[in-house]
């Protein structure tokens, strides 16, 4: 097995990558809301 650093770092990389939602459309929905919202607040201009 490699023990290098790096080999440490990317295992530590994909680990935390892991634990984040994979839901693109979430974050687009997420976008949409807010900029809906911020349309709002500015008058609808």
């Amino acid at each position: 097995m490699n023990n290098n650093p790096q080999n440490y770092q990317d295992q530590e990389l994909r680990a935390a990558l892991s634990q984040i939602p994979d839901d693109p459309g979430g974050l687009l929905r997420n976008k949409f809301l807010r900029d809906y919202q911020n349309e709002q607040q500015q008058g609808g201009n």
